[in-house]
């Protein structure tokens, strides 16, 4: 699960919230990966149990060619940044701007009786510092929220988003409702860990709700489906 901890003022943040924090980052030389689909650039750090992603990058790699390849001023939304994995091959791949929302930034991995830092804000820095990326520490509930009130015209919607954040099928569907409401016609949504818990709950609540107003692309552990 991407949200569990609860930032306590509820605002956005594009840089770390831990600025006094001098822990030293997980080494570079243990940052390994379970497939070699996507390897991001050199400032990533993550512990190899924690890559969930990159299994998925040839179905992706197949998907998101066929809407955006060659396509310029892309906006996607990421919901659940994890580690930022994810984003990260999002922005190495495609020409866009991406919003990732997370609650948490920094987590804490020990080896050897060492306590190392992974941050996402810091795997996201040179995305971040070159405008390409905001990261938003709060919960997926405030910014759709928020975003849904700003009343965004169909060119200011998303282009592609990627719901990945609270597996409780109450939050899935709110997160997938309100997504869906911010997605651009003809725009692609992926949702993750359709066989995990109760989250194929919520997301086949949002399907059987919203059927005739999608197609379906694939459906296994994730789900894909392209908005008409």
């Amino acid at each position: 699960m991407k949200e569990e901890s609860k930032n306590p003022n509820g605002k956005r943040h594009a840089e770390p919230l831990h600025e006094g924090n001098n822990m030293d980052r997980y080494p570079a030389e243990l940052t390994t990966f379970k497939t070699n689909n996507y390897v991001p650039q050199s400032h990533y750090r993550n512990k190899v149990g924690w890559d969930h992603f990159t299994l998925h990058v040839p179905l992706w790699d197949q998907v998101l060619s066929h809407y955006f390849t060659n396509r310029k001023n892309l906006r996607f939304l990421e919901l659940g940044s994890g580690n930022g994995l994810c984003a990260n091959y999002l922005l190495d791949t495609y020409e866009c701007k991406l919003d990732t929302v997370d609650m948490e930034d920094i987590r804490i991995e020990n080896v050897d009786g060492t306590d190392y830092e992974i941050a996402t804000s810091k795997n996201l820095k040179p995305f971040i510092d070159n405008g390409r990326c905001v990261f938003h520490q709060q919960s997926t509930k405030d910014f759709l929220t928020e975003t849904l009130d700003t009343c965004l015209a169909e060119d200011e919607k998303y282009d592609f988003i990627y719901v990945d954040a609270s597996h409780e099928a109450d939050d899935v569907l709110f997160d997938s409702i309100l997504s869906f409401e911010i997605l651009k016609q003809e725009g692609l949504m992926i949702f993750d860990d359709y066989g995990w818990g109760d989250c194929g709950k919520g997301i086949d609540a949002f399907l059987s709700a919203y059927e005739k107003k999608y197609d379906l692309i694939f459906k296994s552990y994730q789900v894909g489906i392209h908005k008409l």
